[in-house]
C-alpha cells in the first residue's frame, strides 16, 4: 500500500511540475536542506566529527559550546578547492563533464575571556562558505520509446500546440474537445546540458560559557546569504527523418519536424537564518560528550524564472514559446538537526564519532505556489521523505615533540529520499548516499601558528528525470575531489 501511495504522489508531482511549469521542485528543497560540507581543514580531515573537538571558529556551525575550549584569541582562515566530475549514463551512452571552483571559504575570530579562575567565556564572529552549488551534467542518447513532445501533448497542450507539434481531437458527434494528439512518438536523439552555479555564505556570531567545571554551554546565530543560477538545455532531434509529414494539420509549414529545443533558467537571491545551541561535558582532557541542536533554517528566496522553447521544421520554419516570471518570492523551511558526539583522547591519539538526526519530512514550501499546488508539494515531501542519520567519524595522531599531526575520517550522508531507493527485495541501495573519505596533515609552530591541509574524496549516484517518470532517465555517477587549506594564528 505504501509503495502504491508513493507512486500516486510521484505521478501527481510530475504532472504538477511538467504540466504547469512550476519552477519550485523537490530538488530545490533538497539543495537547501542538505548540510554544508566544508568548514576548515582539521574538521574535514576528521570526517567533520567536530561537535566535541572543535576548539576554533568552526564551532559556531558544529557545537558552539566548544568555543570555550579555545586557548586564547584566535584568527582562522581557509581556502577551498573543489573538483567535480559527473559521468552520465543516458540510454547506454556515457558522457563525462567536469568543473572546478576555488573559494576563500572561511574567516573567523574567537576571543577567549576568563570570567574568573575557573570559568571561561568565549565570543566568535566570522563567515563560512558552507555550500557550493557549482554542478554540471551533459548527456546524449537515442530514445526509441517516447519524447518530450508526447509529454507536453499529454500534460501541457499550451506549449505543444503553440510549437505546432500537437493538434486537437474533437468528438465526431458533438464536436466537443476530447484531447490533443501528436504524430511524434519517440525515435529521437535527445541531448541535454545542465549547469548550476552559486553558493551560500553563513555569517555567524557565537558564544560559550563554562557554567560549571568542565561543562560548557554555547549558542550561535547564523545568517545565510547567497545566490543560485540553474541553466538547463534540452534537445530532441529527428536524426533519421522519421517525421516528414505535417505535424499540425492546420499549418502546412509544419511538414518535416526536425528538432525541439528548450531552455530553462532559474536565478535565486537567497537569505535565511537559524540558531544553534549546544552543551559539552569534558572529563579532564580524556573523554568528551556533546549535544547540539540546530533550528530549522528559514530561507527567503527571490526567483527570476524563464522558459523558452523552439520547434524547427523543414525549409527553416520555426515556432516559439516563451514564459517569464520575475521577482517571485517564496520560502523554504528546512528540518531541524540534533547531533550527539563523543571523543576520547589517549595521549597522542584523539578519536571522535557523531551522529546527526534530521527529519526531512519537515521540509516545507510557503508562498510562490497556488495554495492547492503548495499543499500537494508539501504533502509529497511529508509522505516520501524520512528521518535519517548523518554519520561522521575520524581520528588524529600527533607525533610527539614535532608539532606534526596526521588525520583521517569518513562521512556518510544519507539521501532524503532513501525510502524510495529500495530494491525489489526491500534492501537499501546505498549508492544514492553521499560517501566521503578524508585524510589530512597539520603542523603547529609553537603556541601561535598552525597550518592544516586536507584532501577529501566523495562519490554517489543521482537519478534525474527529464520528463515523466522512467521515460527519459539520466543516471549520474558523481565524484568530487576537494582540497582545503586552513591557517590559524593565536595571540
Amino acid at each position: 500500500m505504501r509503495l502504491f501511495t508513493d507512486k500516486i504522489f510521484k505521478v501527481v508531482l510530475i504532472f504538477l511540475m511538467t504540466g504547469t511549469l512550476f519552477s519550485q521542485t523537490v530538488g530545490d528543497a533538497i539543495r537547501l536542506s542538505q548540510p554544508g560540507l566544508y568548514t576548515n581543514a582539521r574538521a574535514m580531515a576528521m570526517g567533520n566529527a567536530y561537535s566535541v573537538i572543535g576548539n576554533d571558529y568552526s564551532a559556531v556551525l558544529f557545537n558552539p559550546a566548544t568555543l570555550g575550549l579555545t586557548e586564547s584569541t584566535e584568527f582562522t582562515g581557509s581556502i577551498n578547492y573543489d573538483f567535480y566530475a559527473n559521468n552520465s549514463n543516458f540510454f547506454n551512452t556515457q558522457t563525462k563533464y567536469v568543473n572546478n571552483t576555488t573559494t576563500f571559504s572561511q574567516f573567523g575570530i574567537v576571543v577567549q575571556l576568563k570570567a574568573d579562575t575557573l570559568n571561561s567565556f568565549a565570543l566568535a564572529i566570522g563567515y563560512t562558505h558552507t555550500k557550493d552549488f557549482n554542478r554540471a551534467r551533459e548527456f546524449s542518447g537515442f530514445n526509441s520509446n517516447n519524447s518530450l513532445i508526447e509529454n507536453y501533448t499529454s500534460n501541457n497542450v499550451e506549449i505543444s500546440r503553440q510549437l505546432g507539434l500537437s493538434y486537437p481531437i474533437n468528438d465526431r458527434t458533438t464536436n466537443n474537445y476530447l484531447h490533443d494528439e501528436t504524430i511524434i512518438n519517440g525515435n529521437l536523439q535527445q541531448n541535454g546540458f545542465d549547469l548550476e552555479s552559486g553558493g551560500l555564505n553563513v555569517w555567524s556570531f557565537g558564544l560559550s560559557y563554562e557554567f560549571a567545571n568542565n561543562i560548557f554551554l554555547g549558542a550561535s546565530a547564523n545568517y545565510s546569504v547567497g545566490s543560485y543560477l540553474g541553466d538547463s538545455e534540452f534537445y530532441e532531434t529527428d536524426i533519421n527523418n522519421n517525421y516528414s509529414i505535417q505535424a499540425d494539420p492546420t499549418d502546412a509549414n509544419t511538414v518535416g519536424f526536425s528538432q525541439l529545443s528548450k531552455r530553462e533558467t532559474r536565478e535565486w537571491a537567497i537569505n535565511g537564518y537559524d540558531f544553534r545551541i549546544g552543551i559539552l561535558y569534558k572529563l579532564w582532557n580524556f573523554i568528551g560528550v556533546g549535544i547540539s541542536f540546530k533550528t530549522p533554517t528559514n530561507y527567503n528566496i527571490i526567483e527570476n524564472y524563464s522558459y523558452s522553447a523552439e520547434s524547427q521544421f523543414a525549409m527553416g520554419y520555426t515556432r516559439n514559446y516563451d514564459k517569464e516570471e520575475l521577482e517571485k518570492n517564496y520560502k523554504i523551511s528546512t528540518p531541524y538537526e540534533l547531533t550527539v558526539g563523543a571523543m576520547v583522547n589517549l595521549w597522542i591519539i584523539t578519536a571522535a564519532v557523531e551522529g546527526t538526526y534530521t527529519d526531512y519530512s519537515q521540509i516545507a514550501y510557503e508562498g510562490g505556489l497556488d495554495y492547492k499546488d503548495q499543499a500537494i508539494v508539501n504533502k509529497y515531501l511529508n509522505t516520501n521523505f524520512d528521518p535519517l542519520l548523518r554519520l561522521n567519524g575520524g581520528a588524529e595522531f600527533r607525533l610527539p615533540f614535532t608539532g606534526l599531526s596526521a588525520r583521517a575520517g569518513a562521512m556518510l550522508i544519507m539521501t532524503p529520499s532513501h525510502s524510495d531507493q529500495k530494491t525489489e527485495d526491500g534492501k537499501i541501495d546505498f549508492s544514492y548516499d553521499k560517501k566521503y573519505l578524508n585524510a589530512g596533515i597539520g603542523f603547529r609552530s609553537g603556541d601561535n601558528l598552525e597550518f592544516d591541509i586536507t584532501y577529501t574524496y566523495g562519490w554517489w549516484t543521482v537519478i534525474n528525470e527529464n520528463y515523466g517518470e522512467g521515460l527519459s532517465t539520466v543516471t549520474n555517477d558523481i565524484q568530487i575531489h576537494n582540497v582545503i587549506f586552513t591557517t590559524s594564528f593565536r595571540l
